[in-house]
């Protein structure tokens, strides 16, 4: 169990601590001269063989409570410290608002300094300050005990308490990838390179490889200390201390994550849902600069409010509203990750949030069915969220995609599929080279309804060209429904045209019964114009490449690509420049394993792995980011989903 304190300074929360554990967190030469707290302290209670207690001691002073933030983050209970001769003071309540902000739902009130008031009112006064902390707890009835840190009354009831509490404390799944924010890095004498912070998610062993994020470094774990112990294997819920190879002390900073996961990112963009703090002071507007804390980290970023009714108001007391935080430099977070944001003079707190979607587009106006998507990600766990995904919003989950954000492995994802009774009724499907979940009757409904409209076209036309595949989808996307319902619809047709119940000619889909009409000179100009694109390989050609390879008109060869553009078997990447959609696919599914080998990447590293000349590249580059294939950062790029339609 970790154990955090909280309260105003001279409190007697380090004080504290060494009665409970016997150590002096206050190890810096400052603390001992100036008598406060100014770095976070760390101690242990050896309860019993093999179990003990973490204790997180924070600065009490206001000046410090940038420290205590980091300091606070995924602890199982607050030690709320007031002491008896001042009562709650402005520290007390203001710590108690970050961890309830932080989602911190277990505490325990301890009164100080109890000798300093006559025997005859301690009862009196006890009662008192119990009654006027317990409102700004969100618990029913917070446990209290009343010590003294100078004769140790009260202390043994104290311990025999936590101790029992943290025996009964359930261990926290080790779901996902082992994930670590550091908070300290040292080096020790005899040992090398230490790094230390409390495990959020799964589980770390002695030689493990970890990446170090946001700097995308490597890094080998040689030894690890857990909960004060040596130990082979370190898991979630535990401080950790883990000594390091493969890596400089100039390259670790506190904040920092160790992941364990393997082709993980970090980003500056992340969908969220924010908890307004009850005492803000001011409106906090749309797009306003401000300071977020998450983990151990903290640094800039601006608010993105995506509802419409938040951006007219911004921010109020207790609201809670669906945001983007747009983070100054990258970070490392995952779906259910708590943070905490204060204005840009890091004066005020204004809220807590909880991410509900990292590596997020960047934000723009979210229209009813996107909020929708990211209210359901605010489930609280994961078979909840599943059974929202997929059941209400009848959405196609990207399943890759969908595990990494939430820091899932395979198992764990059907394991939650198992809990949610949803395991026998999902259908797989793949589409360029991703894989995609759906339920049964979603898909089966998918395919009815482009059977239907196949259908409804012929009849009403009498269409034996069949239905333009660009027609087919603008009509079926209007029926169909969920964010990746383009993959869905895709893949959809493409099982109804393998399974000969649709036929895809020449960018049109027709009924199995009917044939298109094409001309004997059109498609004798197509097999030309398909053969010489197939050949290039070191360029994407342009329209004079085609025209000097090919012995058309300028006009018959504009109208055949615009024809092929129109139906799907040939994209226009650029002004000039073709290409056919297999090739196409192909850059795509090539950029993509670039990206899981090496994360981000520069146009010379896309220009080398593909085998293109610049000029092509860069207008391949710049055509994936306007149909949102890649993203752009700075110099570099990322993949954001691998997909692109087929459109043949």
């Amino acid at each position: 169990m970790i154990v955090a304190t909280a309260g105003h300074v001279d409190h007697g929360k380090t004080s504290l601590v060494k009665r409970l554990s016997g150590v002096d967190t206050d190890r810096l030469k400052e603390e001992k001269l100036r008598g406060l707290s100014i770095e976070l302290g760390y101690a242990f209670l050896q309860a019993e063989a093999g179990f003990n207690i973490g204790f997180i001691d924070v600065p009490g002073h206001h000046r410090f409570i940038n420290t205590m933030i980091s300091g606070v983050c995924s602890v199982d209970l607050a030690l709320v410290v007031v002491a008896a001769n001042e009562g709650p003071m402005p520290q007390t309540i203001e710590h108690l608002e970050v961890l309830r902000l932080l989602g911190v739902d277990q505490y325990v009130i301890v009164i100080t300094h109890i000798d300093k008031i006559d025997v005859s009112e301690r009862s009196e006064i006890a009662e008192a300050l119990l009654a006027s902390i317990q409102t700004h707890i969100p618990m029913a009835s917070a446990p209290s005990f009343v010590v003294s840190n100078v004769d140790g009354a009260g202390i043994t009831e104290l311990k025999q308490f936590l101790v029992k509490t943290a025996k009964n404390l359930q261990d926290k799944p080790e779901r996902g990838y082992f994930r670590l924010s550091i908070d300290r890095v040292f080096h020790l004498q005899g040992s090398g390179l230490i790094v230390t912070g409390t495990s959020i998610s799964g589980g770390v062993s002695v030689g493990d490889h970890l990446t170090l994020l946001p700097e995308n470094k490597k890094v080998r774990v040689r030894s690890i200390h857990s909960q004060n112990a040596k130990t082979q294997y370190g898991r979630a819920g535990q401080r950790c201390a883990l000594q390091l190879t493969g890596i400089k002390k100039s390259d670790l900073k506190r904040g920092d994550w160790l992941n364990g996961g393997s082709g993980v990112l970090a980003s500056h963009c992340f969908n969220a849902r924010l908890t307004v703090s009850k005492s803000l002071p001011f409106t906090v507007k749309h797009l306003s600069k401000v300071k977020i804390y998450i983990g151990a980290k903290r640094q800039a970023a601006k608010l993105y409010l995506l509802e419409e009714s938040a951006r007219t108001t911004g921010l109020v007391r207790d609201a809670t509203v669906l945001v983007q935080m747009i983070v100054e430099t990258d970070i490392d977070c995952c779906w259910g990750d708590r943070f905490l944001l204060r204005d840009s003079s890091e004066s005020t707190t204004i809220a807590g949030g909880i991410v509900l979607e990292p590596r997020a587009e960047q934000a723009r106006a979210k229209n009813k069915e996107a909020l929708g998507y990211l209210q359901a990600m605010g489930f609280p766990t994961f078979d909840q969220m599943l059974t929202e995904l997929l059941v209400n919003r009848r959405e196609a989950l990207n399943t890759a995609h969908f595990m990494s954000i939430c820091n899932a492995l395979p198992q764990d994802f059907e394991a939650a599929l198992h809990s949610a009774k949803l395991a026998t009724r999902i259908h797989h499907f793949r589409m360029n080279g991703q894989d995609f979940c759906v339920l049964d009757d979603v898909w089966a409904s998918s395919q009815k309804t482009i059977v239907e409209l196949v259908e409804c076209c012929y009849r009403d036309s009498q269409n034996v060209d069949g239905v333009p595949t660009d027609h087919l989808r603008v009509k079926c996307l209007a029926k169909l429904q969920g964010r990746d319902k383009e993959s869905l619809l895709e893949a959809a047709l493409a099982d109804l045209v393998n399974s000969s119940l649709l036929k895809r000619v020449s960018g049109r889909v027709l009924l199995p019964a009917v044939e298109p009409v094409v001309t004997a000179q059109e498609a004798r100009d197509w097999e030309l114009i398909s053969t010489i694109l197939s050949q290039y390989q070191a360029q994407i050609p342009t329209l004079s490449d085609l025209l000097e390879s090919l012995q058309l008109s300028r006009e018959a060869l504009q109208s055949a690509l615009m024809g092929a553009v129109k139906d799907g078997r040939v994209y226009k990447i650029s002004t000039t420049r073709f290409l056919l959609s297999d090739r196409l696919n192909h850059f795509v599914q090539s950029l993509t394993t670039l990206f899981e080998t090496q994360g981000m990447f520069s146009v010379a590293d896309a220009r080398d792995h593909l085998a293109l000349g610049r000029n092509s590249c860069v207008d391949l580059l710049e055509y994936f980011d306007q149909v949102g294939v890649t993203r752009r950062d700075g110099d570099k790029r990322v993949v954001l989903t691998g997909r692109l339609l087929d459109r043949t």
